[in-house]
């Protein structure tokens, strides 16, 4: 905030920005800060075990968990889009020309950003595996920018609807 010329980008783990710092994430969003978060979204606490992280689906059991996942799992685009961060991306840790092009687009945005990377855990999540998200991702075809406040609404509801698609294809 001092000094508006410098470039502020925060790489998290979903764990750390979700979990304990999810105050801090949605508060920066309500603020329009520029800056850029980098989530690293791989379903698990992967520097401490592999514990279940916020954004692990209920229901799942990753390899190092005793028991399926108990909890709801946060979607960090539509908690973004609802927190009021004004860029947010989903993408592919191993489609990495898509990552630059997002991680460069998101700091050039002025304005609060975030970029959701899905990347698999080899070590302690044995179901999102590379395999697995390759047969799941597409790439979305539309223009997401907002260029009147009469298609703010329109585009931020497609924009949360296609947030929660998860299943068979994910965006």
């Amino acid at each position: 905030m001092a000094n508006p010329e410098l470039e502020v980008i925060v790489n998290v783990g979903d764990g750390d920005g979700l979990g304990i710092g999810a105050g801090h994430f949605v508060n920066a969003g309500r603020r329009n800060v520029d800056f850029t978060v980098i989530v690293h979204n791989n379903g698990v606490y992967g520097l401490t075990k592999g514990q279940a992280s916020p954004t692990l689906r209920r229901g799942e059991k990753t390899k190092s968990l005793p028991k399926p996942n108990i909890n709801d799992a946060i979607n960090v685009i539509a908690l973004a889009l609802t927190a009021g961060y004004t860029f947010a991306a989903r993408t592919y840790a191993y489609d990495v020309k898509l990552t630059k092009d997002i991680i460069k687009a998101a700091i050039r945005h002025k304005g609060s950003a975030v970029i959701d990377i899905l990347q698999p855990c080899p070590t302690y999540n044995d179901i999102n595996t590379k395999e697995w998200y390759e047969k799941r991702i597409y790439k979305l075809d539309w223009d997401p920018v907002v260029k009147s406040e009469a298609e703010r609404y329109e585009k931020l509801n497609r924009a949360l609807l296609k947030s929660y698609e998860w299943g068979t294809r994910y965006p």
